[in-house]
């Protein structure tokens, strides 16, 4: 009995003096810090921005809670739209179908020439019922071709005089000779009317005296056209007839029997000019390596009647054949 009293006393004292001295608990200040030990010479640890956003996105409820996520939602789909944009073009770039009209075109781009240039078809037409020895056919096509303004009309015009020169001797054989004097007037008429700047004109009177017009007439019209046409920049077309020239006149000029006449000395002159326009036409036309084979052989085979002959066009063409061309 007296230890029961004895314990409840000293309880109760105890109590009374817990409730009189409060237990001293340090109050937080500036240089307090976690319980890990870290002391105020350490650097404080990163901070981690995720675990922040975390927590403060934990701590929030209701409506706030809410928009974010219908925000975040929404971003989201944003990004996604935008990401299917721009990956939509190179599906369609991967799934395009190849341009079969593109590769027609490539493949029959001759035809769709031809197409646009009536005159080169028909050219062409010409010249393979030619080498079928079909003449009559061929005359008609180069005639077909002539009567256009393409860039084989010219051609075609040479081709159709060369099968109309074929049958002038069996229809002029018992015919008299002409006068000289029309073809003379002709090719003056002709050299006029270039001066005039009337080449078309000129160019339709050099066609008729060189298919028409007696040897020496012709040859001259010949060179007149090469020379006409080189100066306008038809270099294929010059090329045509002084290849007709050189083929029909050049290779045996000069032939007259006295080489002291005034004959003699033009088909000297006629020659060199051919030549010289020959040459300078065939390079110009993309045709270099036979215009140096050609040059070449040239003044090699003419060394002997240029002896003793001054002639300015002949001096430029052994420099052009000592040139790198």
């Amino acid at each position: 009995m007296k230890y029961i009293i004895l314990f409840l006393s000293i309880f109760l004292f105890s109590n009374q003096l817990s409730a009189d001295f409060p237990l001293p608990i340090p109050e937080p200040s500036e240089g307090n810090f976690s319980s890990k030990g870290t002391s105020p010479d350490e650097p404080l640890p990163p901070i981690d921005a995720s675990s922040v956003v975390a927590e403060q996105r934990s701590g929030q409820t209701g409506p706030e809670l809410v928009s974010e996520t219908a925000l975040a939602a929404s971003e989201e789909s944003k990004i996604a739209e935008t990401k299917q944009t721009v990956s939509e073009p190179v599906k369609e770039k991967k799934t395009k179908l190849p341009n079969l009209a593109d590769k027609k075109d490539k493949k029959n781009g001759k035809k769709k020439e031809a197409a646009t240039d009536p005159s080169r078809a028909a050219y062409e037409r010409g010249l393979l019922r030619l080498r079928n020895g079909q003449k009559d056919a061929a005359k008609e096509e180069f005639g077909k071709a002539a009567s256009t303004e393409g860039t084989a009309s010219s051609q075609a015009k040479l081709e159709l005089s060369k099968l109309e020169n074929a049958k002038a001797p069996e229809s002029n054989a018992e015919a008299p000779a002409e006068d000289d004097s029309r073809w003379k007037t002709s090719l003056e008429t002709a050299r006029s009317l270039r001066a005039q700047g009337k080449n078309s004109e000129a160019e339709s009177i050099l066609l008729r005296t060189a298919t028409e017009g007696e040897g020496e007439y012709r040859s001259r019209a010949l060179l007149q056209l090469g020379d006409m046409l080189f100066r306008m920049g038809r270099y294929s077309d010059a090329r045509s007839y002084l290849m007709d020239f050189w083929n029909r006149f050049g290779k045996t000029f000069p032939n007259a029997e006295d080489t002291s006449s005034r004959e003699f000395k033009r088909q000297r002159e006629e020659k060199e000019l051919g030549a010289y326009l020959l040459f300078k036409s065939s390079y110009k036309a993309g045709e270099g390596e036979w215009a140096k084979r050609f040059l070449k052989k040239y003044l090699d085979k003419s060394v002997s009647e240029s002896q003793g002959v001054y002639s300015p066009l002949r001096t430029e063409m052994e420099s052009f054949a000592k040139s790198d061309l």
